[in-house]
């Protein structure tokens, strides 16, 4: 049976995600990392609102011929789980708040605003479940990871290697770098011991 390796691939978050950092880390991905022997690549597009970033992304696949599977964004869903009506109405009861300079309770309802707005766009959680219920029937080992994950060669074989065939789930590490191109420094081993 193969391995699986599934990047979820969402939205841009400003404030801690750079402005199309998942379309560079893709890019990056894409361009750089190995091929790995007895194992499908599958990129799982989660629920991206921004038609222009989701068609650059499904562009960018194609010209790779990579596999992708699609969580869909949808405005109705959102709305029948979450509603949109409170969202508005919780923006104009930050504005009132806003106005009469009463700052704790601004910051109160923008957070509630946004609160299941963002759990709905986000949706990591549901993500993984969802590359889990695919991989389950069709892998031996599925690696469900974030699109900023990158694995090189030598460090997914020694994975491979070491998988004892009587476990679940494994734990893989992961090192945090400043950018891509440091992937590749001879420094990042160091962070192992």
């Amino acid at each position: 049976m193969k391995n699986c390796i599934v990047r979820i691939l969402g939205n841009d978050l400003g404030g801690i995600h750079g402005e199309d950092q998942t379309y560079k880390n893709l890019e990056f991905t894409l361009l750089n990392e190995s091929d790995f022997k007895n194992t499908d690549k599958i990129y799982i597009l989660n629920r991206i609102v921004d038609r222009e970033k989701r068609e650059r992304i499904i562009s960018l696949l194609d010209k790779h011929n990579s596999k992708y599977l699609e969580i869909k964004f949808s405005k109705e869903s959102f709305n029948i789980n979450y509603g949109l009506e409170d969202v508005f109405k919780r923006w104009k009861n930050a504005e009132y708040f806003r106005s009469c300079l009463d700052t704790t309770l601004y910051v109160k309802e923008i957070h509630e605003s946004l609160k299941h707005l963002n759990k709905y766009i986000v949706n990591i959680n549901g993500a993984r479940n969802f590359a889990l219920d695919y991989c389950r029937q069709r892998y031996e080992w599925s690696f469900i990871l974030d699109s900023n994950s990158f694995l090189l060669k030598e460090d997914f074989n020694k994975i491979l290697i070491n998988i004892e065939k009587d476990v679940e789930y494994i734990v893989v590490p992961q090192i945090r770098i400043e950018s891509n191109s440091h992937v590749f420094l001879p420094e990042r081993l160091r962070e192992y011991e």
